[in-house]
């Protein structure tokens, strides 16, 4: 599904040029569920930025369902970080002032989906994470456990074919970041949904199917025996 050869990327300034990715090879399967560790600074979110075409790496090949992405021109990225890809955030990025359903329904929007559509798509999210009582709430009601359930929910209002989470128990307690995690698994078994995560928790990261670990901008290990042949 996703395949990278010797990515790199670097950021210039006037005076130094920081690689936060050097020479990655990564193969990511459908349907597969990839947590991503390693020490502060090490590339992870730089890595997913670059996955989910948030930034343009400097080299290297990124093929995604077999077509290299520098093919593509800007709107063909745009449609399919659009459509295919939905991100979750450490900082949940909810709207303060919308209620819990507009916040789920705001990516059905932007795609222009119909408006009985857009309904029955958000209360079936929002029934999927538990959350259809809070349904008018606004975030500043809710826990932060709730409020990254609202963020799963607008993930997954899109139908999409990978998640990018980004640190999603990072501002959460063991218990509900142990919910979280839990409701992504359950997404990714029911759902056949590609995850990527970030998590710097050794337990979160377990629940993947496998486990990259970086550092320097490197993959140094890969509990996929392929990583090694």
């Amino acid at each position: 599904m996703i395949r990278l050869e010797k990515i790199t990327k670097k950021y210039y300034t006037k005076d130094i040029v920081t690689t936060a990715l050097l020479e990655v090879n990564l193969r990511v399967e459908e349907g597969e569920f990839i947590s991503v560790m390693g020490p502060s600074g090490c590339g992870k979110t730089t890595l997913l930025n670059v996955l989910g075409l948030l930034d343009e790496f400097s080299d290297g090949e990124y093929q995604y369902r077999g077509n290299p992405i520098r093919s593509f021109d800007t709107q063909k990225r745009d449609v399919i970080a659009k459509d295919d890809f939905s991100f979750i955030f450490q900082n949940y990025n909810l709207i303060p002032g919308y209620s819990v359903a507009k916040n789920v329904e705001l990516p059905l929007i932007y795609e222009g989906v119909g408006r009985s559509d857009r309904i029955a798509r958000v209360n079936k999210s929002l029934e999927y994470v538990n959350l259809s009582h809070r349904a008018r709430h606004k975030p500043n009601q809710l826990s932060g456990g709730q409020q990254q359930r609202v963020a799963v929910a607008r993930a997954l209002v899109k139908r999409p074919r990978v998640i990018f989470a980004d640190e999603p128990t990072g501002n959460l307690d063991s218990e509900n970041g142990l919910h979280v995690m839990e409701l992504l698994k359950k997404l990714n078994q029911d759902y056949g949904t590609t995850i990527i995560m970030v998590s710097h928790s050794v337990e979160f990261a377990n629940f993947g199917d496998r486990i990259l670990h970086l550092f320097d901008g490197q993959i140094v290990s890969d509990t996929d025996p392929k990583f090694y042949t």
